[in-house]
C-alpha cells in the first residue's frame, strides 16, 4: 500500500507542476483572455480533486478485496458444516480480525460486513434482516 501512496503522491506533485508550469507559461506567452479561466481552474482543479478520487478508488477497490475475502471465509464455512452459534459468533470475531488485518480497516467497519455474510451463510434470514434495519 505504501508503494501506491507513493506512486500517487508523485503522480500528484508532477501534475500540479507541469500543469501550473504551462497556465504560468501560457500567461506570460501572452495567452489570449478566453483561455485565462482554462490556466486557472485547471491547476486549481487538479490540486484541490485529486486525492478525493484516489482515496475513492483506493476504498472501492479495498471493499472488493473484502468482498473476496468474505466469500472465501464462506466457502470455508460451507466446506466445514460449521452450524453452532457458538462457532459462528468465534467464527465471526475470527472473520473480523482476518479481513480487518488484511485489508488495513478498523474492525468496527469490518465487522458489518462479516456478521452480514456469515448470516447468509448460515441460511439465518432474521440475521440478514437485522443487518440490513442497522
Amino acid at each position: 500500500m505504501l508503494r501506491r501512496a507513493l506512486f500517487a503522491f508523485v503522480v500528484y506533485v508532477f501534475g500540479a507542476i507541469g500543469l501550473l508550469y504551462w497556465s504560468v507559461a501560457g500567461f506570460n506567452a501572452g495567452a489570449p483572455s478566453e483561455d485565462w479561466a482554462l490556466m486557472i481552474v485547471l491547476p486549481a482543479a487538479w490540486i484541490i480533486s485529486f486525492w478525493p478520487m484516489f482515496g475513492t478508488l483506493v476504498m472501492i477497490r479495498k471493499i472488493w478485496s473484502l468482498q473476496g475475502l468474505l466469500e472465501r471465509i464462506g466457502e470455508r464455512i460451507k466446506a466445514d458444516g460449521v452450524a453452532d452459534a457458538n462457532d459462528l459468533t468465534e467464527l465471526e470475531d475470527i472473520g473480523t480480525r482476518l479481513a480487518a488485518k488484511e485489508n488495513g480497516l478498523p474492525e468496527f467497519i469490518v465487522r458489518p460486513f462479516v456478521r452480514k455474510a456469515l448470516a447468509r451463510i448460515s441460511g439465518d434470514r432474521a440475521a440478514v434482516q437485522q443487518t440490513k434495519t442497522g
